[in-house]
């Protein structure tokens, strides 16, 4: 771990908080959390700016000719056509297995899988069971193990740590069941998101560790208020 400049080791624990499938006809409703630890912190040093610290791996635009990067960007950014010569999933599945593969705990084997090491339960819906798909579908194992490689290389170098990746979903009946309950599709997400924030701030770096934490959530719907939903 890179030591501060005042001889202590400090620590920030940055989290970020996504959602898909918002508004779907059909699907899950998909909430995403990726949480790092970013070593060396120093307090009231503004935003933490990653895109420089893990600029010789990641980057914000997608090359369907470059192998060596990983794109981390807005899905409708990543996803390419599905009449490409390339795989509409070539990069959204590069970035997630890439930053999977840094914890240990998580199965990528297959989706099936991942889905569990991720939390999604899809498994227990009849309308997704099937065979498992073995991954990666868009490149080789062995491009992914490069790849990772290289990342938890540049993760190091920066001193940045992967802690968490979850991705609970709500499908499609319990979404309806919620909705007619809570009454709004933002008071449905907000629920799951709520979740994600307790997780992070319940963790074990934040609790007994005492590091202070930084949650980033995407704006949920038209609310622009969120003192008393905290």
């Amino acid at each position: 771990m890179p030591e501060a400049p005042n001889g202590s080791n400090r620590a920030l624990v940055y989290a970020g908080v996504d959602e898909a499938g918002y508004g779907p006809l059909l699907g899950p409703l998909c909430v995403g959390l990726c949480v790092l630890r970013i070593n060396a912190f120093e307090p009231g040093s503004g935003t933490p700016n990653l895109w420089r610290g893990l600029r010789d791996v990641v980057r914000r635009e997608p090359s369907a000719k470059a192998t060596r990067w990983i794109a981390v960007n807005d899905s409708k950014r990543l996803k390419l056509a599905n009449g490409s010569k390339t795989h509409p999933l070539t990069h959204l599945e590069r970035g997630v297995l890439c930053f999977a593969h840094q914890l240990d705990r998580l199965a990528c084997g297959d989706d099936g899988a991942l889905f569990e090491s991720l939390g999604c339960g899809l498994a227990e819906r009849a309308w997704y069971a099937g065979d498992p798909v073995a991954l990666p579908i868009a490149t080789t194992p062995d491009h992914v193990r490069l790849l990772s490689a290289r990342l938890g290389s540049s993760l190091a170098r920066a001193g940045v740590e992967v802690l968490d990746l979850r991705c609970p979903t709500v499908c499609e009946e319990t979404f309806n069941e919620r909705l007619r309950g809570a009454g709004t599709k933002a008071r449905v997400s907000f629920d799951v998101v709520g979740a994600l924030v307790r997780r992070v701030w319940g963790s074990e770096a934040v609790g007994s560790g005492g590091e202070p934490a930084r949650v980033v959530v995407d704006r949920q719907g038209g609310r622009t208020g969120y003192l008393e939903e905290l």
